[in-house]
């Protein structure tokens, strides 16, 4: 019980945190850099839907559309090829592919720049959440996910 909900605790404060790192941060050729969702991919899909639904409450999105995306991210991350490299460089196909789901919503275009923007930001995000969580498993005990990465 005990590690249930310290996991859930831990889930909450990274989407937290995660929500308030992405909302203060400067945007990058149009994009915010999208730790919501690199948060999402790599904590697993409940902690991913949660991710999601602060995100629709970030953007003005109609509610549960992100949350859907995001737990299909998950799912995408968590099935890719075993290692860091392959778990990376798939939250940062989907954070492209995310840009392409706003655009379909909003439905404006999604240009060459905002798309690049998005690869560019979740190039940098990614990795570096990856390893922060990473630390948290190793040295905090903290396991967002029962699978090990």
């Amino acid at each position: 019980m005990k590690t249930e909900i310290t996991r859930l605790l831990a889930a909450i404060l990274g989407v937290v945190a995660c929500a308030a790192a992405q909302d203060v941060s400067p945007t990058m050729l149009g994009v915010k850099p999208p730790f919501l969702l690199a948060f999402g991919c790599f904590a697993g899909v409940p902690a991913a839907v949660i991710a999601g639904l602060f995100a629709d409450a970030l953007s003005g999105m109609p509610f549960g559309c992100s949350a859907a995306f995001f737990a299909a991210a998950a799912l995408v991350v968590r099935f890719a090829l075993r290692g860091w490299p392959a778990k990376v460089a798939a939250a940062v196909a989907v954070a492209g592919a995310y840009q392409l789901w706003i655009s379909l919503w909003y439905g404006s275009h999604a240009t060459s720049r905002s798309f690049a923007g998005a690869l560019l930001a979740a190039a940098v995000v990614a990795p570096a959440l990856y390893a922060a969580m990473r630390i948290a498993r190793r040295w905090i005990g903290i396991d967002f996910d029962r699978r090990r990465a």
